[in-house]
């Protein structure tokens, strides 16, 4: 999904400096390629043909495809996210999270995807403010670069052979994520402090 995203970011850029139409992507037929064991360099030249030859021929060719075939594909993409959204995420989130998402839901259901994206807004948003209050830990969670990898695309290739070697790269860098804001005389700024303070002493020692 990364290099899918990375590749429409190249395909506005380039059609915008020649004047042309953004693309969008569609998470949904992104899943459906790839359950359909859509992968490589050969699956996706032949989408692109078939993209194109579809522009040539036009809507015309829709008379000639059973309409059971695309109710069954809108079943199952329907049914496959449904399940992907608001089961899979079962214990992924924590409860208030998982309020957003059914809370998501259901507002697209009943009101169409405009009104969806302004409650997933105000989830974000909500979500966000109660979980800066509750943590109190300034660590949020301690994980490896090999989960959680930057977004900087300009790095050179000496640096990127460097980040992907086993031995010197993501899985040497360790990660400290930490929780709310650092401002003047509030309590997170003094347990980040303390934290910091910790480190310092068990590397030095």
């Amino acid at each position: 999904m990364n290099a899918e995203l990375i590749a429409h970011g190249w395909s506005n850029g380039l059609s915008g400096m020649v004047g042309g139409l953004q693309n969008y992507m569609t998470y949904s037929n992104s899943v459906l390629y790839a359950k359909t064991g859509g992968k490589g360099q050969i699956s996706s030249l032949a989408i692109v043909f078939v993209t194109a030859s579809l522009f040539v021929v036009g809507p015309s060719i829709t008379d000639y495809l059973p309409r059971c075939m695309a109710g069954t594909l809108l079943l199952h993409m329907g049914v496959d996210l449904t399940l992907e959204g608001v089961y899979d995420s079962i214990g992924q989130y924590d409860n208030f999270e998982y309020a957003g998402i059914w809370l998501i839901t259901v507002v697209m259901t009943v009101w169409g995807m405009t009104a969806a994206l302004i409650a997933g807004i105000i989830v974000a948003l909500s979500t966000y403010a109660v979980q800066s209050i509750n943590y109190h830990n300034p660590i949020r969670q301690v994980l490896t670069a090999t989960s959680l990898r930057s977004s900087a695309w300009t790095r050179c290739a000496s640096a990127r052979s460097i980040l992907e070697n086993s031995k010197t790269g993501r899985s040497r860098i360790l990660i400290f994520q930490l929780q709310g804001h650092v401002s003047c005389f509030n309590i997170a700024n003094k347990q980040i402090f303390v934290f910091y303070v910790t480190i310092l002493r068990y590397l030095t020692s």
